[in-house]
């Protein structure tokens, strides 16, 4: 079930990807009545799988600070980056 949940989050990135809409997800009910013919229902396993977010890759900025504050963040942490990302992020969860 991992690997599915896996599988099925790759796929949905490259639709993302691809600018192609994703589409929404049918209960068995529905794509059985639609008679699609991609289907192989010979020795099949229904089984729901869950589309996980996925994992949010980095990406390098170049941003001046004053020195001062530089030193402010050394002072309390030992990454900038995971410190300025949280910060970030807790003033867009305020704003929201």
């Amino acid at each position: 079930m991992r690997q599915a949940a896996e599988a099925l989050a790759f796929h949905v990135a490259g639709l993302e990807e691809d600018g192609t809409p994703i589409p929404p997800p049918r209960t068995l009910e529905a794509i059985q009545a639609a008679g699609e013919d991609w289907i192989e229902r010979e020795g099949a396993i229904v089984a729901l799988v869950p589309l996980l977010p996925s994992p949010e890759i980095d990406q390098r900025v170049n941003v001046n600070l004053p020195k001062r504050l530089l030193a402010e963040i050394d002072a309390v942490s030992r990454s900038r980056s995971t410190f300025l990302e949280q910060a970030a992020r807790d003033s867009l969860h305020r704003q929201s």
